[in-house]
């Protein structure tokens, strides 16, 4: 399954002024149908740092995705590898979904 992403001006949503920054975030939360990406609950409220920040990840739009309170308070500052497998909720499908996600061309 491919991810499109149709109204998000840019890659990085940091650099974006507040109303692209609001653009890309609806688009994050659309492209993955307004679901949890690790356990598929409606409606989550935060965006994930899949690679955390604190680790070098950024704030462009193949390291963030729409996260439950619950998972990503679990995930805390984890490695995605580390902590998703380990969880409740993994599901390989997600996973496989999710490194799909990490790896789209965005520019």
């Amino acid at each position: 399954m491919g991810f499109h992403i149709t109204h998000a001006p840019e890659a990085s949503v940091d650099c974006c002024a507040t109303y692209d920054r609001k653009i890309a975030r609806r688009a994050i939360f659309e492209a993955w149908s307004d679901t949890c990406i690790y356990c598929g609950a409606p409606s989550p409220t935060t965006l994930d740092h899949l690679l955390p920040r604190h680790r070098g990840g950024i704030s462009e739009t193949s390291n963030l995705a729409p996260c439950c309170s619950r998972c990503n308070q679990s995930k805390g500052a984890s490695l995605l590898e580390d902590w998703y497998p380990q969880s409740q909720v993994f599901s390989q499908e997600n996973f496989d979904r999710i490194q799909s996600w990490r790896n789209q061309p965005w520019i």
